[in-house]
């Protein structure tokens, strides 16, 4: 595991979740870890943003309500940006999107809920897939 406090790394992130509560807490968090962020609840938003912002990580809620799922997002991302970063997000964690998670390059999962040193850690290792390899 990387540690965000022997980076200088100051990154921009977008969360997608549906949830204002959860996504608030989320923003709060990352501003506390000096992290840009930018929060949105649907679709259609989210896509705007992320043309608009262009981020290094995003973070995507699995179950998000409405037509598309936290997957299905995650998929369309990777049309137009193959090597985006992704962290997928979800209070239901189970092996079969764990296994999904593996076998998707620049993917990582954190399980709901997660205290903050859970959050430094994951964007820490998601950071660090953006870093070359020497």
């Amino acid at each position: 595991m990387t540690s965000l406090k022997s980076s200088s790394y100051n990154g921009t992130i977008v969360v997608l979740d549906d949830d204002d509560l959860v996504r608030d807490s989320l923003l709060n968090a990352l501003q506390l870890l000096g992290f840009q962020s930018t929060g949105c609840s649907g679709a259609t938003e989210f896509h705007a943003l992320i043309r608009q912002i262009n981020p290094d990580v995003i973070i995507v809620d699995h179950m998000l309500g409405g037509v598309h799922s936290g997957w299905e997002i995650a998929a369309q991302v990777r049309l137009n940006r193959p090597s985006q970063i992704l962290i997928m997000i979800t209070g239901y964690p189970d092996a079969d999107l764990s296994t999904r998670i593996e076998d998707t390059p620049n993917t990582l999962l954190m399980a709901k809920p997660f205290r903050l040193s859970k959050l430094e850690s994951t964007l820490a290792d998601a950071f660090a897939l953006l870093e070359p390899i020497q």
